[in-house]
């Protein structure tokens, strides 16, 4: 086969949103629940931009505005993710993230986005 077929793509991927495709072990997997992330302080892959510090204090719901005139980019499914839309590439070791990574105590073989 050299392209997909619509009936193809339709068969594999109905039951993404009733919970229902994947294998019983990722179906099984922990996943965080609630409407905020859950920032981890020690992961290397993903931390906490520091431009998001105060913002929960000036929520909207305590009258504070976090955004103001934006326009959404992209509304995702969750099977949708940042290996769907993100480049995969080498960190290299004399950049900023390559500098954290090894901060972090992770090993330069290890190192990709």
């Amino acid at each position: 086969i050299k392209f997909v077929r619509p009936e193809t793509f339709r068969e594999v991927y109905a039951n993404l949103s009733s919970g229902k495709a994947g294998s019983d072990s990722w179906r099984e997997l922990p996943a965080q629940t609630g409407a905020k992330f859950k920032w981890d302080p020690d992961s290397t892959y993903i931390t906490k931009p520091p431009f998001f510090s105060g913002m929960e204090a000036r929520s909207e719901t305590s009258g504070g505005v976090l955004c103001s005139g934006a326009y959404c980019l992209a509304v995702l499914g969750d099977s949708v993710t940042t290996d769907h839309i993100s480049p995969v590439f080498k960190i290299r070791e004399d950049t900023p993230a390559g500098r954290y990574l090894k901060d972090c105590g992770v090993d330069v073989k290890d190192f990709s986005s």
